[in-house]
């Protein structure tokens, strides 16, 4: 029975510090850049995180280049001063806590589950509109299906996208602090998200994704859409990100100007040495693939989305007989009487254009043409405290790609008061004290600058917008007032108080993405007034800079709508302590303050630094009988075993997950004794717990196991077995304690016959940081293994499309979608892990649910003709649910289908995760000068997220490759390797 209890946890603080030392270790002397001297020590602790993050991001802390030797010196320097340091330690050590408690919450599982299934199911889904948007799908058969398939994957989709978004919104859950935790990780890893997709050109915003959907009904419904918004609001940028989501190609532009007809749209004709010929135009070019009248094959076999904008620009009167053949053209239909070719699946029209009126000079569309297109309007994106979109763009782009913003909370956060509660209690009896409450008034100076500019941005949007009369009557109650005669913003009843509009200045996304860039760069400038002190002056600049430039006739209201925001003069920043992500999370005010609770410290995430006290977290425990019929609490937990005598290692007991009620070994210590370590058995009936020292525990682990790495490397030979120096040689680290071996003598001299690998897995660096693929393809460094005379790369460690030269992660990789975030996240399963080091005969061309009977048969020749009880029951396993999974791959039901295969049993236990062949592969390459995997595949057990299953290797010159499969998939370079992980 799991049950939990109250708990002091000493900090991870020393664990910081230890990482912190061998980093630091004989690191050369070095003078701090006179930057630095006027630095607060928090300022000082964020510049440290981002040297260590760098290097470490880098794969290069053993490195012994002058640049790197450089970045140590200077970080001993930093961290040389004890404010400094302990900043640094405090706060990194915080975040660590936060990150691990938060995502052992079982609310944060039940989200990642459905954020998991939702992006997969949202790949199927988008996979599946893009075949039928382009008719890849052949025959009207499986036209239909795939319409079937495609209605319930939109269904179910819709249904879970509801859930999640009540759990993230804390729906029916009481606001305490362990719930808005969660909602703080689940935001930075949603302005984390945004930041990457912006980075690849275009951020999928909540807004974003409405305009998409009405984008997807107006096609549906035959029309063009057109998307008609302010100048900057993003338009032309969502008509590449639909293209892009519908066609998987980029669009065909068109830029529509008065003069604009049939020789931009159709055709117009040329003349070069080799005669005339027709030059396709774009419309031509989007519908059909070819690109002029010498063609003999279309450059695509599909059709493209044809972007026109600034339609309303066009001369209707030469060109409406036009537009109205292209919008009734279907495909197969002859393209035009010049333009000889069908047109194909995929083609279809999408327009851009400023609001038609007087501003922009702009007739509507002639009404025989508004049939043919669906008006959808675009915004800019919405900001209030409610829906603070705008800001958490900001927020986002003010990210690093670590997920990080170097820049005091107290500079960006809004600010909330205090109100008491009275007479409220929490489900479990506590009594509430207070919530916090946002400041109402957007322009209060207690807020944080970048809250301010969010809002006053808006506000300057809003005014520009409301220019337009046709805007002005919907816009008028929110608009500031202001006062010609004195040149300020002033409360709406005030005498000659009038609505602020704006004739011609905005801010454009675009505009506002530079202004938080800058921020980043603006010290490699050697321009006095760029290089800004803190955050809040740069602000200041950019909008002075801002007014200046404005046009005369709107320049005192932009004046008067910044200093109305308190921007033009900022006031000095009051803290400098740097953020954890949860601290970041919380920035957001989508986010809900925590509840304070009578009689309970407020230390929650997002607060200034309190004097240190012990942490009171809760912790599981789990019940069990012993031998004597005794209940007994058990805490789970690592053993720390020490050094062995014979042994020059230090060694950990690893406790297994007590969570699976088959499972048994080392389950943790006794809640009670902590002296005593508990060893959990299966019975009949449950699983019996017995108590031991740890001298005791070693021996009876002793009785049946080699349990040091030198007892075991005289069984298997030092070729055969790849421990901590290897990971060091490899990846510049050398883990801080190893796993004892519990393997028998004989299993291992039986693995050293079959010519298998004993390896030492881990699944963090010393310091806790994830050892993702991603982590171990920086950390390895080149990805160049070979050259040729002229110097050009000729053979590469891993796949160089999907890794460069440095071993960084290339955009162009199929898996660096964000919907493949939960697979790259992935770290290898540790332990001693015993491998083939090829595929096993016999499981190649196989699909994935016999290939793993092919493993179970190789698993019982291994074992001595009869299976361990625990694998026994997994095989068991696999055969009540092998009818039904065979039925969902037989109805093409591929991420159900390999989910289930993934999490079964025997999956887990003769499988492993593409994150170990990868570590395995990468150690052999690098320390053993051994490529393994040279010419085939292995299968893992790891999802990819979207139906398949990953597998590695095929590792030739251009490197092993990540790829994955099907579970139907069957094919001669294919197979599996055995693999047992004890640790």
């Amino acid at each position: 029975m799991k049950m939990k209890e109250a708990a002091t946890l000493k900090k991870p603080e020393a664990a910081v510090e230890r990482w912190m030392d061998r980093f630091l270790k004989n690191a050369p002397e070095a003078q701090l850049p006179k930057r630095f001297d006027t630095m607060s020590a928090g300022e000082r602790a964020q510049e440290l995180y981002d040297i260590l993050s760098f290097v470490r991001m880098a794969g290069s802390e053993n490195s012994e280049s002058e640049d790197v030797a450089l970045l140590r010196s200077r970080a001993s320097a930093l961290a040389s001063d004890k404010e400094t340091r302990d900043t640094f330690t405090r706060v990194f050590a915080r975040g660590r806590t936060e990150t691990k408690r938060t995502e052992r919450s079982p609310l944060y599982g039940n989200i990642a589950q459905i954020t998991r299934s939702t992006g997969a199911l949202s790949l199927r889904h988008r996979e599946l509109e893009r075949k039928l948007f382009i008719g890849a799908v052949k025959g009207p058969a499986s036209e239909k299906l795939t319409r079937e398939e495609l209605m319930e994957a939109a269904g179910d989709l819709a249904k879970m996208r509801v859930e999640r978004d009540a759990l993230t919104r804390l729906e029916g859950e009481e606001k305490t602090a362990d719930k808005t935790d969660v909602a703080a990780h689940l935001m930075h890893e949603t302005l984390t998200r945004y930041h990457g997709e912006a980075e690849k050109g275009f951020a999928w915003l909540p807004s974003r994704l409405d305009i998409h959907r009405s984008i997807r009904a107006a096609l549906s419904n035959g029309r063009f859409p057109l998307l008609v918004g302010e100048p900057g609001v993003g338009k032309s940028e969502q008509a590449d990100a639909v293209a892009e989501q519908l066609t998987d190609d980029k669009c065909v532009k068109i830029a529509c100007t008065s003069s604009t007809g049939e020789h931009d749209l159709i055709a117009d004709k040329e003349l070069d040495e080799r005669g005339s010929y027709l030059r396709y135009g774009a419309v031509s070019r989007a519908a059909t693939g070819f690109i002029s009248s010498r063609d003999n094959r279309p450059e695509r076999t599909h059709g493209r989305i044809a972007r026109a904008d600034e339609l309303l620009k066009i001369n209707f009167d030469k060109t409406f007989g036009l537009i109205k053949e292209i919008a009734q053209k279907k495909p197969g239909d002859q393209m035009h009487e010049n333009v000889p070719h069908p047109v194909l699946k995929g083609f279809t029209l999408i327009a851009t254009s400023n609001p038609a009126g007087a501003r922009h000079q702009l007739d509507k569309l002639p009404p025989a043409l508004e049939r043919e297109f669906a008006e959808i309007k675009v915004d800019y994106p919405p900001q209030s405290p409610e829906n603070p979109e705008l800001y958490e763009f900001m927020l986002s782009t003010l990210m690093d790609n670590k997920g990080y913003i170097a820049i005091p909370k107290s500079e960006l956060a809004p600010a909330y008061e205090r109100k008491e509660v009275v007479n409220q209690k929490t489900k479990d009896g506590r009594d509430i004290a207070a919530e916090e409450k946002i400041i109402a008034a957007p322009s209060d100076s207690r807020h944080g600058t970048l809250w301010r500019v969010a809002n006053a941005i808006r506000a300057i949007q809003d005014s520009y917008t409301a220019d337009n009369p046709d805007e002005r009557t919907h816009l008028e109650p929110s608009l500031l007032r202001f006062n010609a005669s004195t040149n300020t913003v002033v409360a709406k009843d005030a005498a000659n108080a009038e609505p602020l509009t704006l004739q011609s200045s905005t801010m454009t996304l675009k505009e506002i993405a530079s202004w938080m860039r800058g921020f980043g760069t603006r010290m490699e400038s050697a321009d006095p007034s760029l290089r800004a002190k803190t955050f809040s002056d740069w602000l200041s600049y950019k909008a002075n800079v801002f007014v200046s430039q404005c046009p005369p006739n709107d320049r005192a209201k932009m004046e008067a709508v910044f200093k109305h925001f308190s921007i033009l003069n900022p006031t000095p920043t009051t803290s400098t302590e740097p953020m954890t992500n949860l601290d970041i999370g919380y920035l957001s005010p989508r986010v809900p303050r925590p509840l304070e609770i009578s009689g309970e410290s407020v230390e929650r995430a997002g607060d200034e630094r309190r004097d240190a006290v012990p942490e009171t977290r809760t912790v599981e425990t789990f019940e069990f009988l012993n031998e004597n019929g005794e209940r007994i609490r058990v805490k789970p937990g690592d053993c720390d075993i020490g050094a062995l005598p014979g042994s020059s290692f230090n060694y950990v007991l690893r406790s297994r997950s007590m969570t699976d009620k088959a499972a048994d070994g080392y389950a943790g210590v006794n809640a009670s004794k902590p002296d005593e370590f508990v060893f959990v058995s299966k019975v009949p009936g449950g699983r019996l717990a017995r108590s031991f020292t740890k001298e005791a525990l070693l021996a009876e682990l002793g009785k049946e196991n080699v349990l040091t790495v030198e007892a075991a490397e005289r069984i298997m030979g030092e070729a055969n077995m790849w421990g901590d120096e290897d990971t060091r040689k490899a990846l510049g680290f050398k883990p801080d304690r190893v796993a004892l071996i519990l393997y028998s003598k004989e299993f291992l001299a039986e693995c050293k016959k079959r010519g298998d690998l004993l390896q030492h897995t881990v699944d963090t660096m010393p310091d806790g940081t994830p050892l993702t693929i991603e982590k171990m393809a920086e950390l390895v460094g080149s990805n160049v293994e070979g050259r040729d005379r002229s110097g050009n790369p000729n053979k590469f460690r891993l796949y160089n499309d999907q890794f460069g030269e440095n071993g960084e992660m290339l955009p162009n990789a199929w898996f660096s979608g964000a919907q493949y975030a939960a697979m790259r996240a992935e770290t290898p399963k540790a332990g001693w892990q015993v491998v083939s080091r090829g595929t096993i005969n016999g499981t190649k061309s196989l699909s994935f649910i016999p290939q793993t009977e092919r493993l179970i048969a190789y698993a019982k020749e291994t074992f001595g003709g009869t299976l361990p009880p625990a694998y026994a029951k997994a095989e068991g396993e696999l055969l009540a649910q092998k009818s039904s999974i065979e039925a969902l791959i037989q109805d093409s039901k591929w991420v159900e289908a390999s989910d289930k295969l993934s999490k079964l049993s025997i999956s887990q236990l003769l499988r492993e995760p593409y994150a170990n062949t990868m570590f395995r592969y990468l150690v052999g390459t690098k320390s053993r000068n051994e490529r393994l995997l040279t010419d085939e595949y292995t299968w893992s057990n790891t999802p990819s997220g979207d139906g398949d299953l990953v597998n590695f290797g095929d590792a030739g010159a251009g490197g092993a490759s990540v790829v994955r499969d099907g579970p139907d998939g069957a094919w001669s370079y294919l197979g599996a390797v055995f693999s047992r992980i004890e640790s």
